[in-house]
């Protein structure tokens, strides 16, 4: 037995300290800096697809439970991975994709099949789906994150280019955090930050509008401070996403959309096994006819629906029309036009005022019209 004096007993602890101390320091990194005179000529944006998403950003894709959000976001990495353009706007190069099912994985399988069965697609198209829920309020989770796509990119052969992250708020609440918190968004938000500063991707986060959804997204405004882009869906039997936010790229319209179903066949008690995926038509963006209607125009579209909600009767089925629209005769629209003033049933010639009302709606892809029933074409 070795007998250790007073003094090399206090060194002894003195060591142990220091070690652990240093053990729990961060170690520092060196941070690369561009200096104002070595920048050079203005690169383009890498855009993923022109003028939506490019690498090195982060876009976030929000709207009310059943607004169609995950389907949309589906439809683009189907495209983007199959090189193909989306809903008119280019495809600047194929590259694969993560979807990080933080819930519902299923589905968005379900969903990614009946694209493949609809459209004919490769089996090999480059789309990874991971059902793993991510802690994303933890430091780990980056390396998670960018261990997932190094080894999709690894199976497909070339790299990826987009992550998707559905539903951002159950990342939040894997680790107890709370998305009304500033403290845990951005602790997220950092790590996904991170996560772009080893990665060349795009990250999509899919989350909820609140009770007001003119609020915009659920939870605190700190990730509206930080993402690059900001799309908010909305809409019925045609959905309408629309930009509220962007860098370099307008706000405004971007598409707009229906969802049709795709049946896999009868299960084993001969119900239909059914998921819903975009139809392949293109609508002109409903937000886009709004945003030049005159005051007389929005009106008319007001007493439309309210005369809709009093008298509304189903469209019979009809080539080329979704299932679903009520409609009302013109009669019973004009008499709500009349009963807003809207229009003037004592002013010269009042039937030809509707009428004209009546087409240039028409001409906007706003109202459709056959015979003596009217419709709103655009929820």
């Amino acid at each position: 037995m070795i007998d250790f004096d007073e003094q090399t007993y206090e060194r002894a602890k003195q060591y142990d300290a220091a070690v652990t101390a240093a053990r729990r320091t961060p170690q520092s990194e060196t941070i690369p800096l561009s200096y104002f005179g070595d920048l050079g000529d203005v690169t383009p944006k890498p855009w993923l697809i022109k003028n939506v998403i490019a690498r090195g950003e982060t876009s976030s894709w929000i709207g009310a439970p059943g607004s169609g959000k995950s389907a949309l976001l589906t439809d683009i990495t189907v495209h983007l991975t199959n090189g193909a353009d989306w809903r008119g706007y280019r495809n600047k190069g194929k590259c694969g994709a993560v979807y990080f099912a933080l819930e519902r994985a299923d589905l968005v399988k379900r969903r990614l099949v009946a694209y493949r069965l609809r459209d004919d697609l490769s089996p090999k198209l480059p789309i990874a789906v991971s059902s793993h829920v991510v802690d994303l309020i933890a430091p780990s989770c980056v390396n998670t994150i960018l261990e997932a796509i190094k080894q999709a990119e690894g199976h497909f052969g070339h790299e990826v280019g987009l992550a998707i992250f559905d539903t951002y708020a159950k990342g939040i609440g894997a680790g107890h955090g709370d998305e009304s918190q500033a403290k845990d968004q951005n602790a997220a938000l950092a790590n996904l930050r991170r996560v772009l500063n080893k990665a060349n991707v795009h990250i999509a986060t899919i989350g909820h509008t609140g009770k007001d959804t003119s609020k915009g997204e659920r939870g605190s405004n700190a990730k509206l401070a930080d993402v690059d882009l900001l799309v908010q869906i909305s809409g019925d039997i045609t959905k309408t996403a629309v930009v509220k936010k962007a860098n370099d790229q307008p706000d405004g319209p971007l598409t707009s959309f229906r969802l049709e179903p795709y049946d896999f066949g009868p299960d084993d008690d001969g119900d239909p096994v059914r998921t819903y995926i975009l139809s392949g038509e293109i609508i002109p963006p409903a937000a886009a006819a709004h945003r030049n209607l005159s005051d007389q125009q929005r009106l008319a579209i007001e007493a439309l629906a309210e005369a809709t909600l009093a008298h509304g009767v189903d469209l019979p089925p009809k080539a080329g029309l979704p299932p679903g629209l009520r409609s009302v005769t013109t009669d019973q629209w004009r008499d709500e036009l009349y009963r807003r003033g809207v229009l003037d049933p004592d002013a010269k010639n009042p039937r030809a005022r509707f009428a004209e009302l009546s087409h240039r709606l028409q001409a906007k892809h706003l109202i459709g019209v056959d015979g003596d029933r009217v419709w709103r074409a655009i929820a």
